[in-house]
């Protein structure tokens, strides 16, 4: 039996690196919109609905501009993560699962959420992300490019911003590609209702990777490989880089 999924995209106004980005203009809609629009086509097939988690009356305003409103959900403006305002936006659905897609990812492809959803139906797991293949050395040096190292069984091991794992020939890189974590996640509902969320811990606390805090609590999470990497927009230089696509 298919099991109950919906997306929530928390959405709040102002994120650490690029504050208000949700409501930057990219081609004459919004960032959140552009989100929002990507993905749905899935809604009512798929995905039982998709909501906004937002923490402003000016959020609000830009998100029922073109989401209806019994789909956005208010939620604090405390959070100091996505998967705690997730934990609280869940409250009012009734979803056995929850996928989490960040709103500064305007590229994302509804068909990149088609392997989650296979592994959510057919697999009894608590929490699920996303990765691909880094194929670029550049791309494996860069901070900025979170790397995920996987068990034979497709839980992961560790989640790093260095470049792992240490490749002491690059001629291994041609045959053993590298992963990258894309940051789509998806919850079991009863995971986030009865698991403390602990938003912080020394190796999160370190790498500035909040998914790392599951791990050093025993929590396992497991990966599924999905095609492509869509970038997010994390700094103003990342926005500049995306108008230009949409002009």
């Amino acid at each position: 039996m298919h099991k109950l999924v919906d997306i929530i995209i928390p959405a709040r106004l102002n994120s650490s690196r690029l504050p208000r980005k949700v409501l930057l203009k990219l081609g004459g809609k919004t960032m959140l919109e552009r989100v929002y629009n990507n993905v749905k086509i899935l809604e009512g097939n798929l995905i039982n609905k998709i909501f906004i988690a937002v923490d402003s009356e000016e959020v609000f305003e830009c998100a029922s501009s073109f989401c209806n409103k019994e789909n956005i959900i208010f939620t604090s403006n405390q959070h100091l993560n996505g998967t705690s305002r997730i934990k609280e936006a869940i409250s009012i659905t009734n979803s056995d699962f929850v996928i989490n897609l960040q709103a500064d990812e305007p590229f994302i492809e509804p068909k990149s959420l088609l392997p989650l959803l296979e592994l959510i139906n057919t697999q009894d797991v608590e929490i699920v992300s996303t990765y691909s293949k880094i194929k670029d050395v550049e791309e494996f040096n860069d901070p900025h490019v979170v790397k995920v190292i996987l068990d034979k069984f497709d839980y992961a091991l560790y989640f790093s911003r260095s470049p792992i794992p240490f490749f002491r020939n690059l001629e291994f890189f041609k045959n053993a590609y590298p992963l990258r974590h894309n940051g789509i996640y998806a919850y079991n509902r009863l995971f986030l209702e009865k698991k403390m969320l602990f938003s912080k811990s020394p190796l999160s606390e370190i790498e500035s990777l909040e998914q790392l805090s599951f791990l050093e609590n025993g929590f396992k999470i497991k990966m599924i490989e999905i095609e492509n990497h869509f970038k997010g927009i994390d700094t103003y230089e990342d926005y500049l880089v995306a108008s230009k696509k949409f002009n």
